[in-house]
């Protein structure tokens, strides 16, 4: 005697069927940033941005338009756009959903129907937001300069709904450019970190770290 009991063939394939064609059975709900070439959000920027958040805002900005060709509106020309806030956490005091306490590279990146939040603990976890985001996107940067930039070519730009938070799981993320460099060089080089979120603590051990590591962690 079995206690399983299968359905007929046409009940499965009615079933496989119903499943096939409801809502969202093979896509994932997606949010558009651009369309044709028109951009479909607007920047919100928090109360007191920093130099870090209008450098990022910029950049956020600029590597749309570069994609998709979309010029993306200021907060006065937001008629049918959804928001972008970008920010920090404790710089805005009127966002519709509630964020906990955030550290200084904790970030959250919330996409909604409605509207996409990039908020960081500190200036330093919104622009990890923002790169999130653009990473999402297709976007990567190789190496410094523009010879480096890899950027995907769409009028159309979507990114699916989410809410994640991070943080990292280093602290001191770096990627070594050796000495000597020129100015110009020296910033190229602050881009290619930032855009791919590498961050160091300001730590002095020259050489000594060998020996450091030696003694105290064999």
């Amino acid at each position: 005697m079995s206690f399983f009991h299968f359905p007929s063939r046409t009940l499965l394939f009615h079933l496989l069927a119903a499943l096939a064609l409801a809502p969202g059975a093979y896509s994932e709900s997606l949010v558009f940033l651009a369309k044709d070439g028109t951009a479909q959000f607007h920047l919100v920027l928090d109360s007191d941005p920093s130099g870090l958040d209008t450098t990022v805002a910029e950049d956020l900005v600029g590597t749309i338009e570069k994609i998709s060709g979309a010029k993306v509106s200021t907060e006065d020309d937001k008629d049918g756009k959804i928001p972008v806030y970008l920010g920090e956490r404790d710089e805005f005091s009127n966002l519709p959903i509630e964020i906990p306490p955030l550290d200084e590279e904790d970030f959250l990146l919330n996409v909604t129907p409605n509207a996409i939040y990039l908020i960081g603990g500190s200036p330093l976890g919104t622009s990890h937001a923002a790169y999130t985001l653009l990473r999402q996107l297709g976007c990567r940067w190789v190496m410094p300069g523009e010879i480096g930039e890899c950027l995907p070519k769409s009028k159309d730009l979507s990114i699916k709904v989410q809410e994640r938070f991070e943080s990292p799981d280093f602290s001191f993320r770096d990627i070594w450019y050796a000495y000597g460099c020129s100015v110009e060089a020296s910033k190229r080089r602050a881009d290619w970190l930032r855009r791919n979120r590498m961050h160091r603590p300001p730590v002095q051990h020259g050489h000594n770290l060998t020996n450091t590591l030696a003694v105290f962690a064999p």
